[in-house]
C-alpha cells in the first residue's frame, strides 16, 4: 500500500508538471491573435482545472483501476472455488454493473465539464472587473458586474451538484461480513431498519436531517448552505 501511494505521488507530480510545462510551450509558440481571441478564463482553466483533472485520474483512476482489477479478479476466483453457482451468478451481473457505472461516468464527465466552462467565465470576470475598476463605478455598472460573477458561481454549484448526485448512487452500498451476520442476525437486521428510517426521515424532514448531521460532524458548518443544498 505504501509502494503504491509513493508511486502515485511521484508519477503524479511527474505528470502534472510535464503537462503543464508542454502547454505553456505550446502557448508561447501560439500566435498572438489567436491569444487575444481566447477568454482569459479559459486559458487558465486549462493550466489549472484540466491539469488536475488529468492528475486525478491518474492517482485516483488508472492505478486504482489496475489495483481493483486485480483484487476482483482474486475475488472471483476465491469465489469459483468455493460456489460455481454463485459464480455464474455475479458473472451475469457484472456486465449490468459496468453498464451502469459507465452511465454514472459519462453524467459526471458532463458535470465536471459543466463546471469547468463555470471557472472559466468566473476567473475570466474577476481580473476584467479588477482591470476596469473605475470604469464600472463611473458607469454605475456594480450590480451587472454583480450579476454577471453570481450566475458563474450559480452556474459552477449546479455542475457540482450534479456531479455528487451521481457520485451519491453509491453511498447506500452496505457491505457486511458474512460471519458477523451468521452470528448476529437480529443486530443486523435492527441496524437495516434503522438506516431504513434514517433515510426516510431525511428524504420527509431534510432540513432536520442535516442540523442532526451538523451537529454530529461540526467541521460541515463551515459550509451550510451546500449541506443544505445537498
Amino acid at each position: 500500500e505504501s509502494a503504491r501511494e509513493a508511486l502515485i505521488t511521484v508519477f503524479g507530480e511527474k505528470i502534472t508538471h510535464s503537462l503543464r510545462s508542454m502547454m505553456i510551450e505550446k502557448m508561447g509558440r501560439m500566435d498572438a491573435s489567436l491569444l487575444a481571441e481566447s477568454e482569459t478564463g479559459s486559458i487558465a482553466a486549462r493550466l489549472v482545472s484540466d491539469v488536475d483533472t488529468v492528475e486525478t485520474l491518474f492517482s485516483g483512476g488508472v492505478i486504482g483501476m489496475f489495483s481493483d482489477a486485480i483484487s476482483i479478479i482474486g475475488i472471483m476466483a476465491v469465489i469459483f472455488t468455493k460456489s460455481k453457482g454463485l459464480f455464474v451468478i455475479l458473472l451475469i451481473a457484472l456486465p449490468c454493473v459496468f453498464a451502469f457505472t459507465r452511465f454514472v461516468q459519462k453524467r459526471m464527465l458532463s458535470a465536471q465539464k459543466e463546471n469547468r466552462k463555470a471557472v472559466a467565465l468566473s476567473s475570466k470576470i474577476i481580473p476584467e472587473t479588477v482591470s476596469c475598476i473605475r470604469s464600472i463605478h463611473d458607469n454605475d455598472a456594480e450590480g451587472f458586474m454583480e450579476k454577471r460573477y453570481g450566475e458563474s458561481i450559480d452556474m459552477m454549484f449546479r455542475a457540482l451538484n450534479k456531479n455528487a448526485m451521481y457520485d451519491s448512487f453509491y453511498s447506500p452500498v452496505v457491505i457486511a461480513n458474512n460471519e458477523y451476520l451468521t452470528e448476529n442476525p437480529e443486530s443486523a437486521k435492527a441496524f437495516l431498519e434503522a438506516l431504513t428510517k434514517g433515510y426516510e426521515f431525511a428524504i420527509e424532514n431534510p432540513k432536520e436531517a442535516v442540523d442532526i448531521l451538523m451537529e454530529a460532524a461540526p467541521e460541515l458548518k463551515s459550509n451550510t448552505e451546500l449541506v443544505y443544498a445537498s
